[in-house]
């Protein structure tokens, strides 16, 4: 997997590393990207996220990391729109 963007997040003692990555090489992946995110106890992928995630302030990525953020758009068509919670597959094996 090809990382195309990634930040560092500090939330209380939880750190985070959040990347967006090139999944289209990734068997049955969802989509030809998406956003894994890291802390020493779990790694999560989301194939649904906000498309502008990198500009979110580093509490609200902490909580689309710890699922907590519930009013997110989707897709870049949803800015605008209903706004939904990501999808994410929990505990992903493989670590960046």
């Amino acid at each position: 997997m090809d990382i195309l963007l990634k930040r560092r997040v500090l939330s209380g003692h939880e750190r985070w590393l959040i990347a967006e990555v090139d999944a289209r090489a990734v068997p049955g992946a969802r989509a030809d990207r998406c956003l894994v995110c890291q802390s020493d106890q779990v790694v999560r992928r989301m194939w649904e996220y906000p498309p502008n995630w990198y500009s979110l302030s580093e509490t609200a990525l902490a909580a689309l990391c710890e699922g907590t953020l519930a009013d997110v758009p989707r897709r870049a068509s949803e800015l605008g729109g209903s706004r939904q919670a990501p999808t994410m597959d929990r505990d992903v094996e493989a670590r960046l």
